[in-house]
């Protein structure tokens, strides 16, 4: 790409970007629609399945059925929508991010063009700017379908199941029926939980509302949720014992600020991957997470009392295959000038330092 076109491509990105949130913010118009028009039918259909379910044995196996399909196909509905809301609204925070950026590069080449300034301190993907900015977007996309996709369809799939055994026992065996109904409400608790985390993971939307210490602290209330339920695979112990799950705790020094809206991002993101690293790998009983707001640095550091592991071959790997959790833990770094040092030997835990500049 010329130098000399970069101001027209920017321009080029940023029209496509505009149409695209118009675009997003007429589907979460219609999406917030749906959904309040469906949570007074859920609940309509929730109290007709109780008063069924409190008369098996005396209702036709055939309103059973039509009271069961009726709540569950609104709160398959309701479920999908409120889903691809938190989509949606992920989608919109990304455009904004990356139009903001946009108008930063721009406001950046004007000064420089009033000023007579060379192109260089524009930022480092320099003439390669705009191809950077649309290969970040689909890489971040592709990230998120993947995601979507694989939560989504084991989700539906274990839905199905159970709704074919309920209904099979229905015709046969109305206790059964019973007992089926409660495990598949159960089971559509834990669902429900493992999807809010997954919303959380990808794009925590309370960031910007109440800061980095309430976000984090909402984190590990719903990691502690889902560990409960067996849906964060913890790291195996010596003969394949599942361990207990450890012990999270969150210790604030100092801080009473909210931060520059990307510090936040960026250490939200290092202690997101630092707790799933130590809950999949560490074997720990014990995660502590201290935040300090101190006169030199903000720092953030996640310890655990784990089996460890080589920091200095990890990190080595992590550089050079540029993929997995630490090598993202760096980049965060990096994006927010801040350094990280992550210190770890076999049997002693491993520590995770995040410390940016006053």
């Amino acid at each position: 790409m010329d130098v000399a076109s970069i101001p027209a491509e920017i321009e080029r990105l940023r029209g496509e970007q505009e149409a695209e949130r118009s675009e997003i913010a007429a589907l979460i118009k219609q999406t917030t629609a749906e959904i309040e028009r469906l949570v007074p039918e859920k609940a309509e259909a929730a109290r007709r399945l109780r008063e069924v379910e409190g008369h098996l044995d005396r209702l036709p196996p055939s309103e059973v059925r039509s009271a069961y399909r009726a709540f569950h196909e609104i709160d398959l509905r309701l479920f999908m929508m409120q889903s691809q809301l938190e989509q949606l609204q992920y989608k919109q925070k990304v455009l904004e991010r990356s139009l903001a950026l946009l108008g930063e590069v721009a406001a950046s080449l004007t000064r420089a063009a009033e000023e007579s300034a060379p192109v260089e301190p524009l930022p480092p993907a320099g003439p390669d700017l705009a191809r950077t900015l649309v290969a970040a977007r689909a890489r971040e996309r592709q990230v998120i379908a993947r995601y979507l996709h694989d939560f989504t369809a084991e989700l539906l799939a274990g839905l199905v199941l159970r709704a074919q055994i309920c209904e099979r026992a229905v015709e046969m065996d109305p206790v059964r029926a019973r007992e089926e109904l409660r495990s598949l409400r159960e089971a559509l608790a834990e669902r429900l939980q493992s999807t809010r985390l997954l919303i959380f993971e990808l794009y925590p939307q309370i960031l910007d509302e109440v800061g980095l210490v309430a976000t984090i602290r909402r984190y590990v209330q719903l990691l502690e949720r889902s560990l409960d339920t067996l849906l964060i695979p913890l790291g195996s112990a010596a003969g394949g014992v599942q361990p207990d799950p450890p012990l999270i705790e969150v210790s604030v020094v100092g801080l009473d600020r909210r931060l520059p809206r990307p510090v936040e991002l960026g250490a939200f993101r290092i202690v997101q991957e630092a707790l799933r690293n130590a809950l999949a790998h560490a074997r720990a009983r014990r995660i502590t997470i201290t935040i300090e707001d101190a006169s030199d640095a903000f720092r953030v550091e996640i310890a655990d009392d784990g089996q460890g592991f080589d920091a200095t071959a990890a990190l080595n790997r992590a550089r050079r295959q540029d993929e997995g959790g630490l090598a993202r833990m760096l980049a965060e770094a990096e994006a927010i000038g801040a350094s990280l040092l992550i210190t770890s030997d076999p049997g002693i835990g491993s520590s995770v330092r995040l410390a940016v500049p006053a």
